[in-house]
């Protein structure tokens, strides 16, 4: 801050912290610390989630299954689509893919 390192600023004039804030904020800071909690285990931070866990759990399942069941409706798998897809194949001497048979009879898309 100075050119010259051998002269040290004078901060009397600031003055010197007070005796008794010291003992105060010590005083405060110790009753927080004797009044806090103990920290909680692990298995006791999961136990308090489980109940909301699992909800999600379940919503995810749930929201899973009515995805897959509308990706396949019975109406794109019907008898009579298997049956003109197969004569078509047939007819072309096409030999069906792995995907083109879960598509055809278990109405998995392509």
């Amino acid at each position: 801050m100075t050119d010259r390192d051998d002269e040290r600023i004078d901060l009397s004039a600031l003055g010197g912290p007070d005796p008794l804030q010291e003992e105060s904020a010590v005083r405060g800071a110790m009753l927080r610390i004797r009044i806090a909690p103990a920290r909680e285990s692990l298995l006791t931070a999961l136990a308090a989630w489980w109940r909301p866990g699992l909800a999600a759990a379940i919503l995810v399942f749930a929201l899973g299954m009515f995805l897959a069941r509308q990706r396949s409706s019975p109406a794109e798998t019907g008898p009579e689509l298997v049956e003109a897809r197969l004569i078509d194949w047939a007819l072309a001497g096409h030999v069906p893919s792995n995907g083109e048979l879960l598509a055809t009879f278990q109405g998995y898309s392509r």
